[in-house]
């Protein structure tokens, strides 16, 4: 679980707990400790009650010991995190992240070879105050034996003895019958030159084993005693081996999946050459990367380390694998003349590093075939090669296992700012911090830069050096004065310079793109080329990781790179082919929206676009490429609409208004269909006018701002009636809808039998006759509703219209259902609601379900009615369908009322009232179902004011069922009073 508010704490030693910035969390009373203490022991495990209370109190615990634990787990979430202590299963469980507790970062440092950082965490006996704990310290104790060992060993093979005396001095004085710290002790004073302490140091273990315990020394303790007296030539330290390794990069942080991953790698290591190349863009932290985890391992490889730049990337050639052997000769004491061509020189190699555990570091390489001479021949060596290319052929010939490195993580990106400015001045300005990460892109090398230009000048804000970065040259400023070679924009375009035409082409014009991301054919329109040049190019681009195919298909780049890209199209191609390839890839999204609609629902008036078409296999591919393509589609757009080609805009805002409708996404609808009507007005396009005031009617409608969206529709009737004919019959077909919305049931119903006389084709009768089905359903006339409604599944299925049918199958079960056809109803709901859940339609399943939940209550099928109403809750109330969620709350309340839960049927009832204000039907119904309610709970007077009320709405909009259904009501009321 990952917690806003990290904290540190510490249990080797006296428990204890800090937060991220240093201060301590003060846990005044000790119980309020061991109570910490016996969860962290078992820390993200769940710990019984019993167990806290048995570590709190002993065998004799108070009465009152349940509710002191509940207390001091209440104690402990206001002093640390209100969620970090969870409850549940019988007990409590702390969450605690491997970076949280000092018990788990020892164990990771020890495993990790990382003995001094692991042993700096020691404070003591671990859980110090906890009693119930030894099976935990033991194992901890073991660990930190192993470190103790493990530090005197790197000290020993590092030749540094005399360190190593002090620290093992100090741990056999501590524990004397622990053997191998005596026997590391005895080897680093024989190598000090000290054979005589070095043999009395054997003699006082020797006495103080058979004084204590009548046991001799083991066998490899006296077999090392008897060489230290016979000053054995193997006991001598280790000739002095080639350590190449660059300084370790100061304050590295993060990566730690990475790291394990190459951990694994070395797990692997020992009966073969393994090589590991470590791939991914400039400035990513490649070389960062190798050469920490290289000091981490460099234990594991005591005849040593070797490292070489290749200049794959950089100023300079590359080196050939002559330049690289001849080099490597060297550092292992080769005469480099011995070697006159590659395979001499690596023959020469590998003899050298035959029978010897060397890590080999080459870093910066430029393909394959540089590197491949540089493979050692014999087991034991491990060879780590950073590379800006994928090097595809190592992993296929050569057995290379390929990790391929990513931008940080925010939090991982946030702590490389901290290492370098400190937590004080990053924790000042944490929303700046957060916009800095992602101008940087989250990319280390441009973390680092803006971190040393900001300590540079220690009295500049973060946030002022954001806005220099935001609304200025970003590349030039992410540069180091005085060091030009340690800028993003310079380690890009060396990339860059390495590759071919048309992919240098192809990274260019990405950088216009307005959307996320792109495909092949995409690139293809963009760059009018070919398919398989644009596959191509691609691939070569994804294989220098200028581009990342982050979905198969979809390639994409980070910000910095796309502004390179950018910059870099804005130097080398002229403004005419700019336009024109956004030209192209425009036109090629709006060809194939205008298609997925024809796929989905093809009614002529969405057809704005003449051109090549695209055939779907099915409406299911249709919807996966407009779902894919969204975000894309959505820029898209707004840049045709700037740019001024508003018939491709109109286009494409048509396609993405069955979207927006979809999943209600109100932002995204609203503003892409002002962008469209603002360039249609700026160009006096008339089409493009209509379908804007059209488009932003109907995502007004949807919030159920049904004022509004009448007004747009009456501002596009006189340019659709001047010179748009082929909206008329969907304009009609809106004011009917807004209009039915209203409870304006006379003028939806004149609407939609306009609509109908204009519609000259089946796809737009298909909604035209299922929502006039509804007027009818609303005015009580439910014969003419049914009868409307089967037309419209009929006429859907003559016209092979997978969504008609849907809407023709959820609305037929109102009538079918108010006709009192219950099973009939249902039969149509479910029909309509296995359509929706077919093809994602969220917004006609949640009324669907809402519907049929009432037809379940009608049938006595309460359990029903109530899982059925519920999931329609949550979907309405997940896309923001207010409608929606006063009729399931109106169906939980009246089912409710049903089975006598009166209660739970007011709470319902007055919710559904609550969001009613724009849906006049579900008022009057939930008007009169209170009403019913209080007469049930013998309050006359008020149900009396609710059937009053619903009894002037229903009149007002001609909703007869109902209003007859308020006078019976009324009369009830009464006859309730007099008796």
């Amino acid at each position: 679980m990952c917690h806003p508010f990290p904290v540190f704490f510490r249990v080797l030693g006296a428990v204890g707990v800090a937060r991220s910035d240093g201060t301590p969390v003060v846990l005044r009373a000790a119980k309020q400790r061991v109570l910490l203490s016996a969860l962290l022991v078992h820390a993200n495990e769940w710990v019984r009650v019993e167990q806290l209370i048995d570590a709190v109190w002993g065998e004799r615990p108070p009465r009152s010991a349940v509710a002191n634990t509940k207390t001091y787990v209440w104690e402990l979430r206001r002093l640390i995190e209100e969620d970090r202590i969870a409850s549940g299963q019988g007990g409590y469980r702390i969450d605690v992240a491997r970076n949280e507790l000092d018990m788990f970062l020892f164990e990771d440092h020890v495993r990790d070879r990382r003995f001094g950082e692991a042993l700096d965490l020691w404070r003591g006996r671990p859980f110090g105050e906890l009693s119930d704990a030894e099976a935990v310290r033991g194992r901890l104790l073991e660990t930190w034996f192993a470190a103790q060992e493990g530090l005197a060993a790197d000290e020993l093979a590092a030749g540094r003895h005399k360190t190593a005396v002090a620290t093992l001095r100090a741990l056999v004085a501590d524990h004397p019958f622990r053997e191998e710290s005596r026997g590391m002790l005895m080897m680093a004073l024989y190598r000090a030159g000290r054979q005589a302490e070095a043999l009395q140091v054997y003699e006082d273990g020797r006495r103080i084993l058979d004084e204590e315990l009548g046991l001799l020394p083991g066998s490899d303790l006296r077999r090392l005693h008897l060489e230290i007296l016979n000053q054995d030539a193997a006991l001598d330290a280790p000739r002095r081996v080639v350590a190449q390794l660059p300084a370790d990069v100061r304050g590295f942080t993060g990566r730690e999946e990475m790291l394990r991953l190459l951990d694994d790698v070395l797990g692997g290591a020992s009966t073969t050459v393994v090589v590991s190349a470590i791939a991914g863009t400039a400035g990513v932290g490649k070389t960062a990367l190798a050469v920490h985890w290289a000091h981490r391992v460099r234990a594991n490889f005591p005849d040593g380390q070797l490292y070489l730049n290749l200049r794959g990337h950089g100023a300079g050639s590359p080196l050939t694998p002559v330049q690289a052997l001849e080099r490597m000769l060297g550092s292992l004491g080769v005469d480099a003349g011995k070697s006159v061509d590659v395979e001499t020189a690596a023959a020469a190699y590998r003899s050298e590093l035959a029978d010897r555990r060397v890590l080999v570091l080459l870093d910066n390489a430029f393909d394959a075939e540089q590197v491949r001479p540089l493979l050692p021949g014999t087991p034991g060596c491990l060879v780590l090669i950073t590379s800006r290319n994928r090097l595809d052929g190592l992993v296929a010939r050569d057995g290379a296992q390929r990790l391929v490195l990513d931008v940080l993580s925010r939090v991982d990106a946030r702590g490389v700012l901290e290492q370098v400015l400190g937590p004080a001045r990053i924790s000042a300005e944490p929303d700046a911090v957060r916009e800095l990460v992602e101008l940087c892109a989250r990319l280390p090398l441009a973390l680092r830069i803006a971190a040393a230009n900001l300590l540079a000048r220690p009295g500049r804000g973060i946030a002022e050096y954001v806005t220099e970065l935001r609304t200025g040259d970003r590349l030039a400023a992410l540069t180091v004065p005085g060091d030009p070679d340690t800028a993003v924009r310079a380690a890009i375009d060396l990339s860059y310079a390495a590759l071919e035409p048309l992919p240098r082409k192809v990274f260019r014009l990405m950088g216009l793109v307005p959307g996320r991301d792109v495909t092949a054919p995409a690139v293809a329109a963009l760059a009018d080329v070919s398919l398989r040049d644009a596959v191509s190019a691609l691939q070569t681009l994804a294989a220098a990781h200028l581009v990342d195919e982050h979905r198969s298909g979809r390639f994409t780049f980070h910000d910095l790179l796309r502004l390179c890209a950018f910059e870099r199209c804005r130097d080398e191609d002229p403004l005419a082919e700019r336009n024109f390839a956004l030209e192209r890839l425009s036109r090629h999204y709006g060809l194939i929206a205008r298609d997925v609609i024809r796929a989905l629902d093809p009614r002529p008036y969405r057809d704005v676009l003449d051109g090549p078409r695209t055939e779907f296999a099915d409406e299911k591919s249709a919807i996966t490429w407009l779902d894919d393509e969204t975000a894309n589609l959505v820029a898209a757009t707004r840049e045709a609409a700037q740019r001024g080609d508003i018939r491709v805009a109109t286009q494409l805002c048509v396609a993405l208004s069955t979207q927006f409708e979809r999943h209600r996404t109100i932002v995204e609808w609203i503003g892409t269909t002002e962008a469209v009507l603002a360039g249609a007005r700026r160009v006096n396009d008339a089409a493009g006018q209509a379908y804007g005031l059209m488009g932003l009617a109907a995502a007004y409608w949807s919030q159920c701002e049904y004022k509004r969206a009448l007004a747009l529709l009456e501002e596009a009737r006189p340019i659709v009636e001047a010179g748009v004919p082929a909206l008329r019959c969907a304009l009609m077909a809106n004011f009917g809808r807004t209009y039915i919305s209203m409870g304006r049931l006379p003028d939806s119903a004149e609407c939609y039998r306009q609509a109908l006389e204009l519609a000259d084709d089946l796809p737009s009768r298909v909604p035209a006759l299922a929502v006039y089905g509804d007027v009818h359903w609303e005015l009580g006339e439910l014969d003419r509703a049914y009868e409307l409604h089967t037309e419209s599944i009929a006429v859907a299925h003559r016209a092979g219209l997978r969504w008609g049918v849907m809407l023709g199958e959820t609305h037929a079960g109102r009538s079918a259902q108010a006709l009192g056809l219950l099973d009939r109803a249902v039969e149509h709901y479910l029909t309509g609601l296995e359509l929706c859940r077919q093809h994602s339609e969220p917004v006609e399943e949640a009324g669907c379900l809402a519907n049929l939940a009432g037809a379940y209550r009608d049938l006595d099928r309460f359990e029903d009615a109530l899982l059925t109403a519920r999931e329609s809750l949550a979907i309405s109330t997940r896309i923001g369908m207010p409608r929606t969620q006063t009729s399931a709350r109106h169906v939980l309340g009246t089912t409710y009322f049903r089975l006598g839960r009166y209660d739970d049927a007011m709470t319902e009832l007055r919710a559904a009232l609550a969001s009613s204000e724009s849906h006049p039907r579900g008022r009057w119904d939930t008007l009169v179902a209170l009403a019913r309610l209080h007469l049930r709970l013998g309050s006359a007077d008020m149900a009396q004011v609710y059937a009053e009320q619903a009894l002037d709405g229903s009149r007002s909009t001609s909703h007869r069922l109902i209003y007859e259904e308020c006078s019976r009501l009324l009369e009830e009321i009464t006859s309730a009073r007099s008796g």
